[in-house]
């Protein structure tokens, strides 16, 4: 049974064991390299993110994906969304400076040329 303290989004641990003790398997939505037996939902944000990353690219906001997600049960609060959202947007701008520099390098380069 998943515990719903240990729910975080879309992004959730489950850790099954039979009675037997036969099997014991450990489920994530998370990916990162922890042990088996440690919740990854603390680290497993990247779920989150990949939702409101989608959500963004689709022209959807937050109004509409929280809606989706409380028929689904699954909580999302404004101060996730915006910690993601601002993370998603710095990454999103060191990706605009790297290639303006590359073009700036580049254009160096074929000026030198003529």
């Amino acid at each position: 049974m998943e515990e719903l303290n240990k729910c975080y989004g879309n992004c959730s641990s489950l850790y099954v064991q039979c009675d037997a003790g036969e099997m014991n398997e450990f489920f994530s939505t998370g990916k990162d390299s922890l042990p088996d037996r440690v919740p990854r939902t603390l680290q497993g944000k990247d779920v989150n993110r990949m939702v409101i990353f989608a959500t963004n690219e689709v022209g959807l906001g937050r109004e509409q994906i929280v809606s989706v997600c409380q028929v689904l049960d699954m909580p999302v609060t404004v101060h996730a969304w915006a910690a993601h959202d601002k993370q998603l947007y710095n990454q999103n701008r060191n990706a605009i400076k790297e290639e303006f520099e590359k073009n700036r390098q580049e254009l160096k380069f074929v000026k030198r040329m003529d």
